[in-house]
């Protein structure tokens, strides 16, 4: 039960200029992140408003969301990120290049651009309109295929509501494996979080502070109801 209290809740860390709200995942059915598919297939989007337990049906893709689509084409596979309406990610600047069994050379395909623990999103960085390569694999490549991002990685963020351009960050674990010759990657949501003012920028945890402020919102959060017991 306590995990569940410390999961489902969002943790609220303000200061004169901000309020950020975070969450971590816990919830299983959110474990790995169902990718469209040019095959038709539905998927799923992560929604970085949204707690863990409160996450968008299959087709939505409100503001401030991330997708993840494979495609499958003559020049190979290919898994792409793309954004939820008024979104953008912010694009790396350094080219990922896979080998174009077609062209006869390697082909510059962009990433989202790197983030790390206490970097701060805002207006300076390299937002863009369109999808961002995460892997791209055909005959010239590896087993593993090319991919432009780490293990874990986090994406930066903008998308605007009514009042003005919001940031934030989708902290995403991806994995491999490899069962009969055929790859498997899935791409685990961690913890993400937004800030819920216009035109403030949103720092990544954990960082030392705010995940000090994260812990004492959950610890608040477990004080309160211990009392609302002992009351009744």
């Amino acid at each position: 039960m306590k995990l569940m209290v410390f999961s489902s809740i969002a943790v609220l860390c303000s200061s004169a200029h901000a309020d950020m709200v975070r969450y971590e995942n816990t919830n299983e059915n959110l474990q790995t992140l169902k990718m469209y598919s040019d095959l038709g297939r539905m998927g799923q989007t992560l929604n970085i408003t949204a707690s863990p337990f409160d996450q968008p049906i299959p087709g939505d893709l409100p503001e401030g969301s991330i997708l993840i689509m494979e495609t499958h084409h003559s020049g190979g596979d290919f898994i792409w990120m793309g954004m939820g309406r008024v979104t953008t990610a912010a694009k790396s600047t350094n080219a990922t290049l896979v080998p174009d069994p077609w062209a006869g050379e390697y082909i510059s395909y962009y990433g989202p651009q790197g983030y790390a623990n206490g970097d701060l999103v805002d207006e300076s960085a390299n937002f863009n309109d369109g999808w961002r390569m995460l892997h791209g694999a055909n005959e010239l490549t590896d087993d593993q295929g090319v991919f432009s991002v780490a293990e874990v990685f986090t994406v930066a963020m903008a998308f605007e509501l009514s009042d003005g351009m919001h940031y934030g960050y989708a902290q995403i674990e991806r994995t491999i494996e490899m069962h009969g010759g055929e790859r498997e990657i899935e791409w685990h949501p961690l913890r993400w979080g937004y800030e819920t003012q216009a035109g403030v920028a949103v720092s990544i945890v954990p960082a030392p502070g705010a995940l000090a402020c994260m812990l004492m919102g959950v610890s608040g959060f477990a004080t309160r109801r211990r009392r609302s017991g002992d009351d009744s």
